[in-house]
């Protein structure tokens, strides 16, 4: 994924473009899932930090894109799940 996200695939980012952007969408649940997780003990039989920051850390790939677009669009997922 990281991969895909910096460089794109095939040097084409909208398939990168359409999930973020369809997250985006479901952001209002991501961010209640998000704070479920490091606000409980365990998540679904994980530690809460491995919850929480294997989510974040699928997310953060966007912010290391060479397109500026991607990166826009990571940036704007974050601050609505903040």
């Amino acid at each position: 994924m990281l991969h895909a996200c910096i460089k794109g695939v095939k040097s084409n980012y909208e398939q990168i473009l359409n999930w973020y952007q369809l997250i985006y969408t479901t952001s209002k649940h991501l961010s209640s899932l998000a704070m479920e997780s490091f606000g409980s003990k365990t998540f679904h039989g994980e530690d809460n930090n491995k919850a929480g920051y294997m989510l974040l850390n699928a997310l953060k790939c966007g912010f290391f894109s060479e397109s500026i677009t991607v990166a826009e669009w990571t940036s704007k997922l974050f601050s609505k799940i903040a």
